[in-house]
């Protein structure tokens, strides 16, 4: 059985048996400072009878964490989600498996770089493969090391990267993919996909339909973008853009509500104030909604609260961040109120008890 270094990092391969959790589960990894990896593809859904490209795990229960040995099983372990380490298929299942760094690293970014694309994924079970030829080829710009093989079922033969006895991502081998892409063609290329996109946009409703469901998605997609997608992290550099895409077209439709009451208005200003913030527009005016409408609510309001959190924590603001820190320290951690608890499970993982 093979040793593990205690003080080494890892990539450790990770199951989960809560259902279409893996992006939340990732984003709580990342904000504590523990890299994750899901593969992603796109799914189209209709969202108020319009086509919508989302970004969605390509395969269930799967996710790659990067981290020593003891601060993966912490997580685990205390983690409300349904979580166990993958063990390789020899060795009685003792031994936890894990990727070596380069592999993981090829692996990624091929499939971050390629999400426009129509990548597939297989799991070892699901096809039968005829192994090829180990060769290098040209994808637009980058170039790439795998394999060209064939798919039972699949006509043509596909270009492939893949973390052996586990993940498989594949491109459809066709002539172009071989082919060196100028760069006024790629910028064409680019131009024209982002016409037509921007086209769609234009033809969605500015207006929401349902307040208080873009309220949280528009919550939602700024979070990830102020304090999950940062840093290393930009390397999943297609999730970035379209969580920011989705961001942009939710703000149109909750931008022209005023709320007719304190907390109404409170509602509406803090996922305002998220999204302005976020997005670097018009940051000034959001703040200066979220203040007012901050002081209307009384001291005893837990949107208060979390107004000010939010405010402290996007502005840097340092002294009242301890304030708030001392405030949440006091709490009973053992027997927390409600709103506290969905508090502690919102911004939790953005500082320390």
């Amino acid at each position: 059985m093979k040793e593990l270094d205690k003080d080494r990092a890892y990539w450790f391969v990770v199951g989960s048996m809560s259902v279409n959790r893996e992006i939340q589960i990732c984003d709580d990894l990342r904000l504590k400072d523990i890299e994750c990896f899901v593969p992603l593809r796109y799914e189209v859904k209709v969202v108020r009878r319009r086509k919508q490209e989302t970004l969605v795990p390509a395969i269930r229960g799967l996710l790659f964490i990067h981290d020593r040995e003891e601060a993966v099983e912490q997580y685990i372990a205390s983690s409300k989600h349904r979580l166990f380490f993958r063990k390789f298929s020899y060795a009685d299942h003792k031994e936890k498996m894990t990727v070596d760094d380069q592999q993981m690293a090829r692996f990624m970014a091929f499939v971050t770089e390629n999400q426009e694309r129509d990548l597939s994924y297989y799991s070892p079970e699901e096809v039968t493969w005829q192994e090829g030829e180990t060769v290098r080829v040209t994808i637009g710009t980058k170039k790439y090391e795998g394999q060209i093989v064939r798919i039972k079922g699949k006509r043509r033969k596909q270009f492939v990267v893949s973390i052996p006895d586990l993940a498989y991502a594949a491109i459809e081998l066709t002539p172009d993919l071989l082919e060196e892409v100028s760069g006024n063609q790629q910028q064409s290329h680019a131009a024209n996909r982002q016409a037509s996109k921007q086209a769609e946009d234009d033809r969605d409703d500015h207006r929401s339909k349902n307040l208080e469901l873009d309220k949280r998605i528009l919550f939602e997609k700024a979070f990830k973008l102020l304090f999950v997608l940062t840093g290393q992290q930009t390397a999943q550099i297609r999730e970035y853009q379209v969580t920011k895409k989705e961001l942009v077209r939710v703000m149109k439709r909750v931008a022209p509500y005023k709320g007719y009451t304190n907390t109404l208005e409170a509602e509406l200003a803090l996922p305002l104030f998220m999204g302005a913030w976020a997005l670097g527009d018009n940051t000034e005016g959001a703040t200066e909604r979220l203040k007012t409408s901050l002081e209307k609510l009384p001291d005893t309001s837990m949107l208060k609260f979390r107004m000010r959190f939010y405010l402290a924590k996007v502005t840097h603001d340092e002294q009242e961040l301890a304030r708030i820190m001392e405030i949440v320290k006091g709490w009973n951690h053992r027997k927390l109120q409600r709103k506290q608890q969905a508090f502690m499970d919102e911004a939790g993982g953005l500082f320390k008890i």
